[in-house]
């Protein structure tokens, strides 16, 4: 049974958690690569989940080398997301509605800490009806230490005025699971592109296949022999 007195908030990521668009960023950022002329390994665009934009232009300058032009292909990254999100709309992970009820069921307090920028965060959000049926809403461009660090971690647990330590951080990157053990938080990894590595495995509290199962875990009613105590 879940002791949910012990949890005071639930901290949300959104690319690659709540919707399923890290994999329409890795296709925009092949795109991007070969329509600037700066064609990125695959191996490479896995390590910027879960990076805001700063971290990101870091990871990308120092792999790319000097001419490689950060805004400029960043735009062709922009362009085909945008697009596509256009044409098919938001896609969504699933279990996504029905976790969001039972946490509302429970009163649970709710934010989303995501890496992304305001401006885009807020219009998925909105598109997909789910903006204010949070707490509050922590962004990349907000804070000044991205993840791995835990500052936006520590941020939305002090905007929610809650203890770390009763805060569950839900994520799918290895630098979300990073930053939530740096925040002393537990985290419950929700598996999305790419499975994080054998040491960051050992910081997380539960594995589950997707959201769906998050919302039986706060029901109290899940089991498996995949999750981890």
């Amino acid at each position: 049974m879940t002791k949910r007195n012990e949890i005071a908030a639930v901290l949300f990521d959104m690319d690659g958690l709540m919707f399923d668009t890290e994999s329409i960023a890795f296709k925009a950022w092949k795109y991007a690569g070969e329509q600037s002329g700066f064609p990125l390994p695959d191996a490479l665009i896995l390590q910027i989940a879960g990076n805001n934009l700063k971290g990101t232009q870091v990871l990308l300058e120092n792999t790319m080398g000097t001419d490689f032009d950060f805004h400029y292909v960043r735009q062709f990254r922009l362009q085909y997301a945008a697009e596509y999100i256009e044409k098919y709309g938001v896609p969504i992970k699933k279990g996504l509605f029905e976790l969001l009820d039972v946490l509302e069921q429970f009163a649970i307090p709710k934010a989303v800490a995501t890496s992304t920028d305001r401006v885009r965060a807020e219009n998925l959000l909105v598109k997909t009806n789910i903006f204010k049926r949070f707490n509050t809403v922590i962004c990349g461009d907000e804070i000044e230490n991205g993840k791995p660090a835990p500052e936006i971690f520590l941020v939305a647990a002090d905007k929610l005025d809650t203890d770390p330590a009763q805060c569950i951080v839900l994520e799918d990157s290895e630098a979300g699971i990073r930053a939530a053990a740096a925040a002393q938080m537990r985290s419950f990894l929700v598996p999305d592109m790419k499975m994080p590595s054998d040491e960051v495995m050992k910081m997380v509290s539960h594995i589950f296949s997707d959201l769906s199962e998050v919302a039986a875990y706060f029901n109290g009613n899940y089991s498996s022999t995949a999750s981890k105590i």
